[in-house]
């Protein structure tokens, strides 16, 4: 229960956080009990806990406390933030603060690191990304694979329909609980909307599986998704 958190210590708080953003799961109840339990253990926090939680504030799109805030700003720049894993959650909790129009009171040279290393590992196009992309082809529209966004993000297809671009995320099961998108996946979403202004729509795996094996089909089902997508 959300009572209960007050007894977490540092490493379950922030697993808990973690946890439940990554599974798309906001709970504003429990990621209030968990804030109010950071605040009073934040000099306890590890570097990993401390990027875990800020990760997942983030990803609820729910507030941290001040102190946790300032605690956090006080210890980034240290050597013990040095990991990748670290910096490229840092990038994304720095674009929520830009989402909220707050202030993050880092140095650029630290802003960018964070950006280069979530940056740092190439995109992986996958089979199902390629028979997306070479169907929009395929409809002789123009298309770029693996956009990358001033945000860092990486767009899976960028299309140019009805004199508009519109990015395509191809979304396979690792991007689903079920079939509810998980929390990165809905980061990811609503950071390059409402940061980027992009008009994104998705394939999700289970959609383009009935329509695959027919080349009409795909076609009609991506021209309905991109027209639904303008629409909105």
């Amino acid at each position: 229960s959300a009572a209960s958190i007050d007894q977490f210590d540092p490493q379950a708080l922030a697993n808990t956080a973690w946890a439940f953003a990554t599974a798309g799961h906001p709970s504003p109840l429990l990621f209030d009990a968990v804030a109010r339990a950071s605040a009073a253990s934040i000099d306890q926090f590890k570097p990993q806990e401390l990027t875990n939680t800020a990760w997942a504030f983030a990803t609820a799109d729910h507030l941290l406390p001040d102190a946790f805030r300032r605690h956090l700003m006080q210890a980034v720049t240290s050597a013990e933030f040095a990991t990748n894993e670290h910096l490229a959650q840092l990038h994304q909790w720095q674009l929520w603060n830009r989402e909220r129009r707050a202030k993050v009171d880092l140095p650029d040279g630290f802003l960018r690191r964070c950006q280069a290393a979530f940056m740092a590992s190439p995109p992986k196009p996958s089979r199902m990304q390629r028979q997306v992309e070479a169907t929009l082809v395929s409809l002789s529209m123009p298309v770029r694979a693996e956009v990358f966004t001033d945000e860092g993000y990486s767009i899976d297809v960028v299309v140019n329909f009805q004199g508009a671009e519109v990015g395509v995320e191809v979304d396979g099961p690792s991007h689903f609980f079920g079939r509810d998108p998980s929390g990165p996946t809905l980061l990811k979403r609503r950071q390059l909307r409402k940061l980027g202004g992009w008009k994104l729509c998705s394939v999700p795996y289970w959609e383009w599986d009935e329509v695959w094996s027919d080349a009409p089909r795909r076609q009609q089902y991506l021209l309905q998704l991109l027209r639904r997508t303008l629409e909105a």
